[in-house]
């Protein structure tokens, strides 16, 4: 999390210097235009030397505008980045983790999303380097076969699954970490 807000910091750093290097460059185009408008101004009349000097301004403004546009982009790709890096290690931390936090993952899922009370059981489909171990915490209040998937769980129903594979899990839950990430990573930002 630590090379996260580091990254994030040389990134936010470098996207403010981009941008004051922009407004510098269109500022000495100001300049230059002003200057330049000043002497035919001089010249002809003294009327075109306020015209000039409006489009000059609008140019500034214009220059200005894009710049916070162009830092505002820069940024908002920054943070996505670190949202993105974010969910990746939750997902790696989440898949990786032991047998005995599965098994508890697993426990409290059937607590939670099972109806104990219904006489009709799900058969529960686990990966099949935990079939084992998961039977012998079960026991036979629930039958418990090995599946194809390399993590999580499936409590199969006659009529339904319910599927907590962590590769669906993330994929169907992915906008709601992504708010969570972003919420965690900016809070108190005030740049979008």
């Amino acid at each position: 999390m630590e090379n996260s807000n580091q990254i994030m910091e040389m990134l936010l750093a470098e996207s403010r210097q981009r941008a004051e290097e922009i407004i510098a460059e269109a500022r000495r185009s100001a300049a230059q235009i002003i200057t330049a408008a000043e002497e035919k101004a001089r010249e002809e009349c003294p009327g075109i030397l306020e015209k000039y000097k409006k489009q000059a301004q609008d140019y500034v403004n214009r220059e200005k505008l894009h710049s916070k546009m162009e830092l505002q982009r820069s940024l908002l790709a920054v943070k996505q980045e670190l949202v993105d890096k974010v969910i990746a290690q939750v997902h790696y931390q989440f898949i990786n983790q032991g047998d005995k936090e599965w098994i508890e993952l697993l426990q409290f899922l059937l607590e939670k999303c099972v109806d104990q009370t219904k006489t009709v059981k799900p058969t529960i489909v686990v990966p099949g380097s935990l079939e084992a171990q998961v039977k012998e915490v079960i026991g036979t209040a629930y039958p418990v076969v090995a599946g194809k998937q390399a993590y999580g769980f499936i409590f199969s129903f006659p009529d339904y699954d319910l599927n907590y594979e962590s590769e669906r899990l993330f994929t169907y839950q992915r906008e709601t970490l992504e708010q969570m990430a972003a919420r965690y990573l900016f809070s108190g930002d005030d740049n979008g």
